[in-house]
């Protein structure tokens, strides 16, 4: 009879799932590089989200739906895009007007600076 040895391999060490959300929020809240921004219909010009909160309440309404309507939505796609942010991407999809894309994106930035610590 042979006996098989087994040797002990070390196994990489895994994140845990708070790591992981913690290096993401920082990532998420972190200024983007000036040839990133977010250039508003308005002239507006945004860096991070809490900027784009701030400017949803300077925006019309007008130039919210020039950014997001029925054939695209330039804040979903520069949240994805730049930010990184595939959650808050999908979400602010389905606001229908600034205040809706407003309280969105605050109860994330909120989710996220709480995470941060």
């Amino acid at each position: 009879m042979v006996k098989v040895i087994k040797k002990a391999v070390a196994k990489p060490a895994i994140k845990q799932p708070s790591e992981i959300k913690k290096i993401d929020s920082k990532k998420y809240l972190t200024q983007v590089p000036e040839t990133l921004v977010f250039w508003c219909h308005d002239g507006q010009i945004f860096h991070d989200l809490d900027q784009l909160i701030a400017g949803f309440d300077a925006m019309s309404e007008e130039v919210f739906m020039y950014h997001a309507n029925e054939d695209k939505n330039d804040f979903s796609c520069w949240i994805l895009d730049v930010i990184g942010d595939g959650t808050l991407a999908q979400d602010i999809k389905k606001a229908r007007n600034k205040a809706d894309a407003k309280k969105i994106t605050q109860q994330r930035y909120y989710d996220l600076t709480r995470l941060e610590g």
